[in-house]
């Protein structure tokens, strides 16, 4: 912020508005705070770090429930499998009631 008392060339303005004054004002406007840039590099090595992380804590939990998953995968297989070979069944036993009643 520019003083009130000071020109455009940084001189001390007189009070009848003469600029030939020899007094030098040097506007050191400064404060003292200190910033601090930091930047956070995240490169491949990272990533895999990350899943590694991420490997280690759900791992033993997909081990401990894999076999659960796998029955009830194989429990829905075998569903559909009874399902279409009982609709087939029936498909058979109209087809071969049909037959006998000609």
């Amino acid at each position: 912020m520019r003083d009130a008392f000071v020109n455009e060339d940084f001189r001390h303005a007189t009070m009848d508005g003469d600029h030939s004054d020899t007094y030098l004002h040097v506007n050191l406007d400064f404060d003292f705070t200190e910033r601090v840039f930091s930047y956070h590099f995240y490169t491949f090595l990272d990533i895999l770090a990350t899943l590694g992380g991420l490997n280690a804590s759900i791992g033993p939990l997909l081990r401990l429930f894999g076999p659960l998953f796998v029955f009830a995968f194989l429990w829905n297989l075998s569903t559909i499998i009874r399902d279409h070979l009982k609709a087939n069944y029936i498909a058979e036993v109209d087809k071969f009631i049909n037959i006998a009643k000609e």
